[in-house]
């Protein structure tokens, strides 16, 4: 610091420095000063216009003059006015327009209010199942269609009147739609038979006009004038209709193809007779106009068998692509239809190993119902049957069933059954003896609900939602048609198994029965009723025939395998039918004159084709080229067997069911 303090050199002081700045030359006087703005790099006409001041209060926009025609006929309400559809009824379930007030309301039946931006369902508390489910898919729909206007309705509430609470929102918004501030009670139930009447009454009340351009008239049409609607009455898209319904709904129905002429007369005609009762009509009423494929929900419910249109696959129109341009053929880049890639190997296909069925039921392989064995991880599977529960559904109620009637189907019928089993789990020693040591698991359930092939699909609607409501520990549920019963199914009724035609209760002992011998073992035997003609015997198979006199015959063709006779012989013991009867067997080629005479005449030698016994089993394969390469599956029978040869395993709906275009393989063995 001294150092520093003596040097000379160093300044105490710090003088600014003044910094002088040059003058810009100037510019030419031609050329204008540059703006410094952030709009400096707009156009001329962009500046002016942003510095312009216009006062917009005192301007009016022109109207739109494009007018809609004939908008004012839309068939439902305008945004904020409630309609209300009432579901009624049981075999023939009914929606109709009812007025949107409190008085309309009864606990018998369910309905679905709706006003463009909501959509309630509300269901009564003895409302039968069809209402429900109807009334619940209609709400449904509705949104997910945005039909109806509803165009602002982002879900469905539902309302269950025995389940409302005062606190229920959904209850609340369901009245003050109506025009009540409060929830109220709604009118008592009619009686059980108030259905039936009420669906003869409204279908008499179906009026259906024709509409002649010529003559400028309402034609009736006969055929559906008062009775139910089915789709055929709209099959002709020339055609301009007009139907009336209970005087509350007027709809004038235009066909794709109908002439427009003949739409503005239509539209005339009925919109001069719905006017002359104006005067007496109330608001709620509809009158609108419905177009082909763009049918509201309201209409398409006034018919008995409306097609789902999405799910059918329909042929082309013959000269739809007469304009297109022609493929050369000779171009090899170009893949045409029938260029199907074909790679398959038939000797392979031939090798194809069976497979048994294997039912899997939460995670646990149960083979065919007794027994399973996984050769993977050398365990051993028991499957114990605990108890069975079996219920014939109808759409008037649901009757649990007797332990002697267990196992009787009716192919007009639906039944549920409650399958309470148990799971033991074991292994094998190396050796392959048995292990000593069990697991036993826990106890569980499973249900099965059985459609006859001539059942109404309104009982088996009614089926699947018995079944719904009674699996009270939230079981698996498993769908069987008649004809498609696994060998787990099978195997419940332990060989007293039985398919009848017809209803429950009807009588069968005025006429001669033949049954088909089904299953592959004893404990899934099963007899499934057929014509009773000689024309239903098949060499290969065997039948049971039980007389008016009680008497009962086993016939045998002279193909049948051996294990087919014990199949037989377990019905014979067990199923309460022939229990009691005097039964006889009879061989293909020497039946007696009394089975002769009861299967309608047999002549001699008819079915003595010689068919030897097979030593393989029927099989069945798709074959199919829609996706352009040649590709087959099989289609496995559901009890079929591996140890022994399975004859007659397929029906003939079987080659109607697989998708189509296809062909089908058959393997004779």
């Amino acid at each position: 610091m001294k150092a520093l303090a003596a040097r000379k050199d160093l300044k105490k002081s710090y003088t600014q420095q003044q910094k002088i700045e040059e003058k810009p030359e100037e510019m030419p006087a031609s050329t204008p000063k540059a703006e410094k703005s952030v709009h400096s790099h707009l156009a001329a006409e962009a500046k002016a216009a942003l510095a312009a001041s216009e006062d917009f209060s005192s301007v009016q926009l022109k109207k739109d003059n494009k007018v809609v025609p004939n908008a004012e006929f839309v068939p439902y309400k305008g945004q904020g006015e409630t309609m209300l559809l009432q579901i009624k009824g049981r075999r023939m379930c009914q929606t109709r327009l009812v007025e949107p007030s409190p008085s309309s309301v009864n606990s018998g039946d369910a309905y679905v209010a709706l006003n463009g931006s909501e959509v309630v369902v509300w269901q009564g508390q003895y409302a039968n199942v069809i209402e429900r489910s109807r009334s619940a898919e209609i709400g449904s729909m509705i949104v997910q269609k945005k039909d109806m206007g509803c165009k602002k309705a982002r879900r469905v509430t539902l309302v269950e009147e025995e389940k409302v609470t005062s606190a229920n929102m959904g209850n609340k918004l369901f009245w003050r739609m109506l025009g009540s501030d409060q929830p109220l009670k709604a009118k008592p139930a009619g009686p059980p038979e108030e259905d039936e009447e009420y669906e003869a009454s409204i279908n008499d009340m179906n009026l259906v006009w024709e509409v002649n351009d010529k003559t400028s008239e309402l034609v009736p049409v006969e055929k559906f004038w008062g009775h139910p609607l089915k789709y055929d009455v709209l099959d002709d898209q020339n055609k301009v209709l007009v139907f009336n319904f209970n005087n509350h709904e007027c709809y004038v129905y235009n066909g794709r193809n109908a002439p427009f002429y003949t739409r503005r007369v239509g539209l005339k005609l009925a919109k001069d007779m719905w006017d002359e009762q104006s005067a007496t009509r109330p608001k709620w009423t509809i009158f609108g106009r419905q177009n082909q494929n763009m049918e509201t929900i309201c209409f398409r419910e006034k018919f008995l068998n409306w097609p789902d249109k999405s799910r059918l696959i329909k042929a082309e129109p013959e000269g739809k692509n007469k304009n297109k341009k022609k493929v050369n053929a000779n171009d090899d880049h170009l893949k045409l239809s029938t260029d199907v890639e074909n790679n398959f190997d038939s000797f392979a296909m031939a090798k194809w190993p069976l497979q048994e069925p294997n039912l899997e039921l939460e995670g646990t392989f149960l083979g065919r119902g007794r027994s399973y064995y996984d050769a993977a991880e050398r365990r051993q599977y028991e499957i114990e049957t605990l108890s069975i529960q079996f219920w014939h559904v109808t759409d008037l109620d649901i009757a649990e069933l007797p332990e002697r009637e267990f196992g009787q189907f009716y192919s007009e019928n639906t039944f549920v059954i409650r399958w309470k089993y148990k799971v033991s789990l074991t292994g094998k020693t190396l050796k392959g003896a048995p292990s000593k040591h069990v697991a036993v698991g826990r106890e569980r359930w499973a249900y099965f609900f059985w459609h006859g092939s001539d059942s109404k699909a309104a009982d088996q609607g009614i089926s699947a939602l018995m079944t719904v409501e009674l699996d009270e520990e939230k079981g698996p549920q498993i769908r069987v048609e008649q004809g498609q019963e696994d060998a787990t199914f099978l195997n419940l009724w332990k060989g007293k198994m039985a398919i009848h035609k017809g209803r429950r209760g009807q009588s069968r002992s005025s006429q001669n029965r033949l049954y088909f011998v089904k299953g592959e073992c004893p404990e899934e035997a099963c007899a499934v009723q057929v014509t009773c003609g000689a024309d239903s015997l098949r060499s290969r198979g065997c039948f049971i025939l039980i007389t008016q006199a009680s008497k009962a015959f086993i016939w045998q063709g002279n193909g049948l395998p051996e294990h087919k006779k014990a199949v037989a012989q377990a019905l014979q013991e067990r199923w309460n039918d022939l229990k009691s009867l005097s039964v006889s067997v009879e061989r293909e080629g020497s039946e007696s004159e009394d089975f002769r005479r009861a299967v309608g005449g047999l002549d001699s030698g008819e079915f003595a084709f010689d068919l030897e016994v097979p030593s393989n089993s029927l099989r069945l394969y798709h074959m199919t080229s829609v996706s352009g390469e040649f590709h087959v599956e099989e289609v496995a029978c559901p009890y079929l067997s591996e140890d022994v040869p399975n004859t007659l395993s397929f029906n003939q709906s079987d080659l109607y069911s697989v998708e189509q275009p296809g062909k089908q393989g058959i393997d004779f063995a």
